[in-house]
């Protein structure tokens, strides 16, 4: 049991007492050089001034040899090695330590420079850590210290003061007098220097302190280089899991699937989230190729199968193959299909052979969706320009025949007939036109202060002068009170005029459309006009894609002349440029309305 009166030391303080860093004295416990009078519950180590003050007296008389707990010089060179315990870090810190101890100097110092001769790391040794804060930051190298690296050979002197080269020390510094610098050198390559000073029980260092200390310093330059290596080895292993974590950050953010496999039996080493999606399954590190080979029946878009071995991963693992562009279906047991495009290439190892493949592959139905539209879109292009110049062609055709007609009446039907046709190709051209504008960003809008009275107005006007426009009843409920909305006059104008010559053409003949605006219930900053008709109606899986391009609706096709399938998705151009939203809600038999919305007044619509 400790006695309460006595005033221990911690280790630091011990350490600080002796004039060593504690990790020496720690060093030094471990070795069994000191013992400390007692250990604390929490580990922590005590010791007794005159304890210590024994243990700094064997250490000044070490140079008479009468110390046997000292290390062997041979497992001092053990340490240096790395055959020692203690990692590269720890062996680097006992280099003073050790070459104090061999030399018997009262204080070392070791500096680790780079090709320039920049102190990078200055690890001293009898000096306790209080003075070594008091004396700042690691010598510049402009004195002895920079003449030792420049020489690259020994330096002996028994006085410092007394030297050409020597540079005033910095204030707190400890006193010193004789030195021994040696070079520490791997080869051509100066790694750093070794320095000691104050030899304890001598006026000078000897020649034989010279010859230990050079022989010293080559398992130091070895002890030096593999810390410098462990160094540059843990910085590469850091860039490889940062490369590694921005690698994978990359793939799983892609939008299309990736699927990284091990060679040679096509573990997954990666995938990511979207690869899981078209598969449908989760992919695990670890799990083998049956695992995702098996998750679908891969087809060519003939129809035919491909056998695992002529997958394009596969291909990459076996035989080296790039695969690019390669259309693979992916039958699943539920009955879906999702048409792929699959790029893979193989990954070479060091010994040039492939050690791992990658699979880059995407969903690309919308792809083959929009393509068909496309495909339609010309199809039905072509029909509808080739429709009204067959009719004009005809009609001037008959007025020009000696015989054709003369009577004013039968002239006339023949004129409006052509008239109509030329507006049914200049709408279709003006279609095809202002779609590819908006597309291109360049179709600005030229907004003003107006009211949708007057463009609902305009528009009544212009639909009922069509052909179609006097057969059905128009209602309109737009009160002038509303609020005026600023806003391109023409272009609004013609998505109301969209809305309502659709409802004229899919209603019956007499029925009635209800044009209404008015403030947004839920917001009183804008103002949602509508279109309601009891026509034909929309399908519930069709409401989402009316507004794309080109598509029209299955249930309105073959009803009189169709659409293009651009008129709604330039209403949803127009609308969306003004900070606007359209929308429809429709049922089958019954009717569509459609709607959309504009902000009141508040110039601020870009032009």
């Amino acid at each position: 049991m400790a006695d309460s009166k006595t005033d221990y030391l911690s280790l630091r303080k011990a350490a600080a007492m002796i004039g060593i860093h504690h990790a020496t004295l720690s060093r030094a416990v471990k070795r069994g050089e000191v013992t400390p009078e007692f250990v604390t519950p929490g580990g922590f180590m005590r010791f007794t001034e005159p304890q210590i003050e024994e243990y700094r007296q064997k250490r000044l008389r070490y140079g008479d040899g009468r110390i046997a707990e000292q290390p062997s010089t041979q497992e001092m060179y053990g340490k240096i090695n790395g055959v020692g315990p203690g990692a590269a870090e720890e062996v680097l810190e006992s280099i003073p330590d050790l070459a104090r101890s061999l030399a018997n100097a009262e204080y070392a110092a070791l500096a680790v420079m780079d090709n320039s001769g920049h102190v990078e790391r200055f690890i001293t040794s009898g000096i306790s850590e209080e003075v070594r804060r008091s004396i700042g930051g690691p010598p510049a190298g402009r004195g002895l210290l920079g003449v030792l690296h420049k020489q690259r050979k020994t330096i002996r002197i028994s006085d410092i003061t007394r030297s050409p080269d020597a540079v005033g020390f910095p204030a707190n510094h400890p006193q010193m007098k004789a030195m021994l610098g040696v070079p520490i050198l791997l080869g051509d390559v100066s790694l750093g220097n070794l320095y000691l000073t104050n030899k304890i029980g001598a006026d000078e260092f000897s020649a034989r302190d010279q010859h230990v200390m050079e022989a010293f310093a080559r398992y130091a330059a070895i002890a030096i280089e593999s810390s410098n290596l462990y160094a540059r080895e843990s910085l590469l292993r850091r860039q490889a899991e940062q490369e590694q974590r921005r690698l994978r950050a990359i793939i799983e953010s892609s939008a299309a699937a990736v699927v990284v496999v091990d060679a040679p039996d096509g573990q997954i080493v990666l995938a990511n989230q979207e690869a899981e999606r078209i598969l449908g399954r989760r992919l695990v590190q670890g799990q083998g190729r049956q695992h995702y080979e098996q998750a679908a029946v891969y087809r060519r878009p003939d129809g035919s199968i491909f056998s695992p071995n002529e997958l394009p991963l596969q291909r990459a693992l076996s035989d080296g193959k790039v695969s690019r562009g390669v259309e693979v279906v992916l039958s699943f047991p539920d009955g879906r299909e999702i048409p792929t495009m699959v790029n893979a290439a193989p990954v070479y190892g060091e010994n040039g052979e492939v050690s791992a493949a990658i699979a880059v592959f995407e969903d690309i139905t919308a792809l083959q969706e929009v393509e068909r539209l496309k495909a339609e879109f010309l199809s039905m292009i072509s029909h509808d320009l080739k429709g009204p110049l067959s009719t004009i062609k005809g009609l001037a055709s008959t007025l020009m025949l000696e015989n054709g007609p003369r009577d004013i009446d039968t002239l006339l039907e023949y004129v409006t007939s052509i008239d109509e046709e030329a507006d049914e190709m200049t709408e279709l051209v003006g279609n095809l036109l202002d779609m590819s504008r908006i597309e291109a960003g360049s179709m600005p809008l030229d907004p003003e202060q107006c009211h949708l009275a007057d463009i609902t107005g305009d528009c009544i006007k212009r639909v009922t002068r069509s052909r179609l426009g006097g057969r059905h009843d128009i209602r309109v409920d737009v009160a002038l009170e509303l609020p005026e909305v600023f806003v391109d006059y023409d272009q609004v104008c013609r998505v109301l005029s969209n809305l309502l010559s659709n409802s004229i053409k899919y209603s019956q003949s007499g029925s009635e459309i209800r044009v209404r605006s008015y403030l947004m219930p839920s917001d009183a900053g804008r103002i949602v006009t509508e279109v309601r008709d009891s026509g034909v109606g929309i399908p519930e899986d069709e409401i989402d894609k009316i507004f794309d391009k080109f598509y029209r609706v299955t249930s309105q096709r073959g009803r009189g002349r169709p659409g293009s399938g651009l008129g709604l998705a330039i209403c949803k151009s127009i609308i969306e440029a003004h900070d606007g939203k359209i929308w429809v809600d429709s049922v089958p038999g019954r009717g569509s309305t459609f709607y959309f919305d504009l902000p009141v007044s508040t110039p601020s619509v870009g032009t």
